[in-house]
């Protein structure tokens, strides 16, 4: 797969290899036809998504909008994922404006570390650590 201009590949930190392409279809987007750059977090998926369910079932009285567990089950938990379907609905800033990549335990033979805030990326990624063993990480534009 080629990310370019973006550099890096699938297992790496640069931008080419955290990077992704998604399509969201349906009557609650407001805002159509557009690209979104804005940041989202696999994590926030599920806050997203409960989130565009309540409001598509809001004028609805049949739908319900508790998440029924079976009995014993402990209760659900969000985790560290953001309700970001305002961004997508309307188009307005994502509430994500950190996100971690990656982090070692100690001890770890794994050696990167990579933290973005806004549009900052702190990055440790010893060379040859990732795809950066076979090419500098960067690939050329398709063709060339």
């Amino acid at each position: 797969m080629n990310n370019f201009p973006l550099r890096g590949c699938k297992g790496g930190y640069y931008e080419g290899g955290v990077r992704g392409i998604g399509l969201i279809h349906g009557v609650g987007l407001a805002k159509t036809g557009i690209v979104n750059n804005e940041m989202h977090h696999v994590n926030d998926w599920m806050p997203t998504l409960l989130s565009a369910a309540a409001a598509a079932t809001a004028g609805d009285p049949r739908a319900k909008h508790t998440l029924r567990l079976g009995a014993g089950e402990p209760p659900f938990l969000m985790g560290d994922g953001i309700d970001n379907w305002e961004m997508f609905a309307t188009g307005s800033p994502s509430k994500r404006q950190e996100m971690i990549h990656v982090t070692q335990a100690a001890g770890s033979v794994l050696q990167a570390e990579a933290l973005r805030v806004g549009d900052l990326k702190l990055l440790w990624h010893p060379a040859g650590t990732d795809c950066s063993v076979q090419h500098p990480g960067w690939y050329p534009p398709p063709g060339l």
